[in-house]
């Protein structure tokens, strides 16, 4: 049995080494030599073992040189491998940094445009509030409306006068309380002579700003009225929120500025007697209004106002720069310890003067800007 196993693996190494080249050269060597041998001839001999040494050796130089091209191209293409790897790596980390950075930049954005955007809603609002209010602008005195300034109270200007205010002056109202007070201002004013000489928002902001500083007696100066329905809707609109109320109005009732006697968009008379007569329409009584016919800057009109405190005055006389001035420089000392300025048509184009002058005003420290809306603004002295 060992025999056996032995002569098979001899027959196969000797069988595996006549196939390889210097087995298959020793073998063809072999067999000329045989050949030769048996032939005798030396000429044929030599020429066969040439031809069997050249051949062989010819084919083996061949697999040679085709195995180093194949271990060539094996090296090329395994370094073009790695080069196509590292590549990858670094192309994997660069598109890791770019995302990286995108994503940072795409956050960064979001948020700016998040706080553009919100500050764009707001502005847009604001736009859309300006837009309301100056209505009248646009139909002037001959479209919807029989007044120059505007009747339209829209959502959004509702809720930015609840907005402003509230925040102003510390008050508690909600959409409902402002959109009833804004129906009911109309109804009486429909149900009076003339017109309030400002927008409906103003209207509703001046009741605001006046029941923010209302005390158990309270006491209101207005300077100019015109039909007196500026200050008498006030005084009936906050009378219930307190225990008295008196309202001095100074006026002098000659008419409407420099247009004559007769009010230009509703052709009522500007007459002391217009006053009275929306006085009682509104069922106000007698001894809760004060009629002061005069100037503001009479000194007969300053004595008769001066004896009293005021919680409210509202500054809606002469609208230049100097006749604002005088008015409230000579009646601020007339303010109660917490009373407040309303100042009318602060912030329009039409009296660019008011506007100049309350802002000296805040800007010397003197006084405080409470708040502003529309045509209304809201201040009071500067207190320790």
């Amino acid at each position: 049995m060992n025999t056996k196993k032995t002569s098979k693996r001899l027959f196969q190494s000797i069988l595996g080494f006549y196939r390889s080249p210097s087995g298959l050269l020793l073998g063809a060597l072999f067999l000329v030599l045989c050949v030769g041998l048996w032939t005798n001839k030396i000429v044929v001999t030599v020429s066969l073992v040439f031809f069997a040494v050249a051949l062989p050796y010819r084919l083996m130089r061949e697999q040679q040189r085709s195995d180093e091209h194949d271990e060539t191209i094996r090296r090329w293409t395994y370094g073009q491998v790695s080069a196509l790897d590292a590549l990858n790596a670094s192309l994997g980390n660069q598109v890791k940094g770019l995302e990286a950075s995108l994503g940072n930049q795409v956050k960064g954005l979001e948020a700016s445009l998040g706080n553009q955007v919100k500050g764009l809603e707001l502005q847009l609002n604001e736009l859309a509030s300006h837009q309301a209010l100056s209505e009248s602008r646009q139909s002037g005195l001959f479209g919807e409306y029989p007044q120059p300034f505007s009747r339209f109270l829209d959502k959004t200007v509702t809720a930015n006068l609840v907005n402003v205010w509230d925040h102003a002056l510390n008050l508690n109202h909600t959409l409902n309380h402002v959109e009833w007070l804004s129906l009911h201002l109309q109804d009486r004013e429909r149900a009076s002579l003339g017109r309030f000489a400002t927008t409906l928002a103003d209207m509703v902001s001046r009741v605001l700003i006046t029941r923010s500083a209302l005390d158990r007696n309270t006491q209101i100066l207005e300077i100019g009225t015109l039909f007196g329905l500026g200050s008498l809707l006030v005084h009936e609109a906050v009378r219930p929120f307190c225990d008295s109320l008196q309202t001095t109005v100074i006026d002098p009732f000659e008419g409407y500025y420099d247009r004559g006697r007769f009010d230009p968009p509703t052709g009522m008379p500007v007459t002391e007697a217009t006053f009275i007569t929306n006085r009682q329409i509104l069922g106000i009584d007698e001894s809760e209004i004060r009629l002061l016919k005069g100037l503001s800057n009479d000194k007969s009109i300053f004595e008769a106002a001066s004896d009293r405190q005021y919680q409210v005055i509202v500054v809606d006389g002469d609208h230049s720069y100097q006749g604002v001035k005088d008015d409230v420089e000579r009646y601020t000392p007339l303010l109660a310890d917490d009373g407040l300025l309303i100042i009318d048509d602060y912030g329009t184009d039409d009296w660019p003067d008011i506007y100049r002058y309350v802002n000296e005003l805040v800007d010397s420290g003197q006084y405080e800007l409470l708040g502003h809306y529309s045509r209304t603004a809201a201040i009071c002295p500067k207190r320790d």
